[in-house]
This record gives C-alpha cells, sequence and structure tokens, in this order.
C-alpha cells in the first residue's frame, strides 16, 4: 500500500538539480527540508536524518555552524571551521581532512535543526572544537616559518 503517494509522480533531483532548488527556494528566504545521505557529519547528522535549511546570512555564520555548500559540483551540508571574508572553510565531522575554501557565493543555506516529527530539534554547535581542530589543520597546511 503506497498511502498518501499513490497515483503521485515523485521526482528524484541529482546533484545539479537540487543545487538549482535550494539556491531558489533559499534566495527567496524560505526553508528548506532535505534529507542528508553519507556518513562524512556522523554522529553528529546521520545518514536518512532530515535538516532543516535556513537562507543564510554572512555576517551570522559561526564557527561551528552546519551549511549548505557547493564544493566543485556537488552539494554538502558541512561545519565550519573558519570564517573569511571571501568565504569558509568547510570540514565534514567524519572526515579525516577539511574540503577546503568555499566563497560566499557558493554557501547556500545554514542548518539550524534536525526535523523530528511533529516538531524540528536545534542542532548544537561546538564551535570551540571546531576552532582547534581547524589550527591544528591548518598547522599542517602552512610551511614553517610561512604566514596563513
Amino acid at each position: 500500500m503506497m498511502g498518501p503517494i499513490e497515483g503521485k509522480r515523485i521526482m528524484r533531483l541529482d546533484q545539479s538539480a537540487l543545487h538549482s532548488v535550494a539556491r531558489e527556494v533559499l534566495s527567496r528566504g524560505d526553508a528548506l527540508r532535505l534529507c542528508v545521505h553519507g556518513s562524512s557529519m556522523a554522529p553528529a547528522i546521520r545518514d536518512g536524518e532530515d535538516l532543516v535549511v535556513l537562507p543564510v546570512d554572512r555576517g551570522r555564520i559561526r564557527l561551528g555552524d552546519v551549511v549548505l555548500c557547493r564544493v566543485g559540483t556537488r552539494l554538502f551540508l558541512h561545519r565550519v571551521v573558519l570564517v573569511g571574508r571571501g568565504g569558509v572553510v568547510v570540514w565534514g565531522d567524519g572526515l579525516a581532512s577539511p574540503d577546503g575554501h568555499v566563497g560566499w557565493d557558493e554557501v547556500l543555506g545554514v542548518a539550524r535543526g534536525k526535523w523530528r516529527e511533529p516538531r524540528p530539534l536545534a542542532l548544537r554547535s561546538l564551535p570551540g572544537e571546531w576552532a582547534a581542530r581547524a589550527r591544528r589543520a591548518l598547522r599542517r597546511l602552512v610551511p614553517v616559518g610561512g604566514h596563513p
């Protein structure tokens, strides 16, 4: 039994279409509910969980925030470990290294909660932990005696 979707057309969005839809919805000021896939943010965000993504306000992005961004041709919901004038550096919690710099034009939104019926739950941000992790990673990337 298919229930409420019986007789409905179901669309599966590829990365390009999802990027276009997300950009359109968030640029209008609306929120987006996304089902995430993968383990790059485990254990904070698990495969199959729904997240509520809000439009991004560059001035309010902080270390530890989880942002929806495009890296190359793919969309990711990864944590901000460094904020700069030109964008952010993002890093999946379960990954060994950061994704790299993402320009502000590719930061589409910020995750503000996990969706749980009947209401969303707040997503905790751990800026102190992530700032320390970012500093350790950046030390490995900058040559001795060099400047970031």
